[in-house]
């Protein structure tokens, strides 16, 4: 039995980075329409042409507003893709319907107070809340971290990334896959920085401290140039380049210099392909399997809320220099 699904946003991650036969699968309904286990039963959005011109797109319904959707249909799941800002409003007011579970776009809000009481509202996991920090739902990132923590690498050294759009907005992606590749981190010092995107998220560099003393150096490059987001990790026996936004990841072995003894160097990269152009299909997958009690939501409201108090610190510290 196919669970019925509702976007809420009818813009681009919601409906319109593809289309339905494209090869990647990059909006919540491309995701939704490729999955067997759901049905996209259709949009909601503030813009009411908008929500039909996706509709048509995708081959469903729209309505005109939650109220309407849950009037005519029976929903079980709910996807939030909304600007950073709608957020807390719109999952607010959905903890007046019953659904099963709530996929909701990075960052999970604004502020760490909004984070606080979003997750006091959803703390019984029902329903489950699922965000879209899309790199720990691809299975490449979820063997890298698996071999990081079996120790094959040896110890973390050290390593840098490179990100813009905004610290919260954006620079959350980076914070987030270091925390779930490494470790928690502990403490971070704040330099310089510019408001490339948001006139009130910052793109800030600095250095954050994980729980075992490693650091990690975090640096913005603005969207105004171009878009990147790549990590560079060194390991004891590794080297790992997280590059084209996750696309591919390269690795680099340890071993001994050609041209002088008795030195070792990094080897040329071997680079692989990920599935980051299925991330948000795998996001549906792992929430359907939770639904079922079979896994873990892979990356929760807590998860989540650690992310935005990191990065809204680093931003106010950086408004505050």
């Amino acid at each position: 039995m196919s669970l019925n699904a509702l976007i809420v946003g009818a813009g681009k991650i919601g409906a319109l980075f593809d289309s339905p036969h494209d090869k990647n699968v990059l909006s919540h309904a491309h995701a939704y329409a490729a999955h067997p286990a759901f049905e996209l039963a259709g949009f909601v959005d503030v813009d009411v042409d908008k929500a039909a011109k996706a509709a048509g797109l995708w081959g469903c319904g729209y309505f005109s507003s939650l109220q309407d959707a849950f009037d005519r249909q029976k929903i079980d799941v709910i996807s939030v893709a909304v600007p950073d800002e709608q957020h807390f409003a719109i999952l607010k007011a959905l903890r007046g319907f019953s659904f099963s579970a709530v996929i909701v776009e990075k960052p999970i809000a604004r502020s760490v107070d909004e984070g606080n009481e979003l997750a006091l509202l959803y703390h019984e996991r029902t329903p489950l809340v699922a965000v879209n920090y899309s790199r720990r739902y691809v299975p490449q990132f979820a063997e890298l971290k698996r071999r990081i923590k079996s120790g094959e690498f040896g110890r973390y050294l050290t390593g840098s990334g490179y990100y813009g759009k905004g610290i919260v907005h954006n620079g959350s992606h980076l914070v987030d896959l270091i925390r779930f590749l490494v470790d928690e981190i502990a403490d971070f010092d704040v330099g310089a920085g510019e408001c490339d995107f948001y006139p009130d998220d910052p793109s800030v560099e600095g250095v954050l401290r994980f729980e075992n003393g490693r650091t990690f150096h975090i640096l913005p490059v603005s969207c105004r140039a171009y878009t990147v987001f790549e990590l560079d990790l060194f390991f004891e026996r590794r080297r790992i380049r997280i590059v084209d936004s996750g696309f591919r990841i390269e690795e680099q072995a340890v071993e001994n210099s050609e041209r002088f003894p008795g030195y070792l160097n990094l080897s040329s990269a071997q680079a692989a392909q990920t599935e980051m152009g299925k991330a948000m299909f795998f996001l549906m997958d792992n929430l359907h399997t939770s639904l079922l009690g079979r896994s873990e939501v892979g990356c929760t409201i807590e998860d989540a809320l650690k992310d935005l108090e990191i990065c809204s610190t680093m931003a106010a510290s950086f408004r505050n220099i």
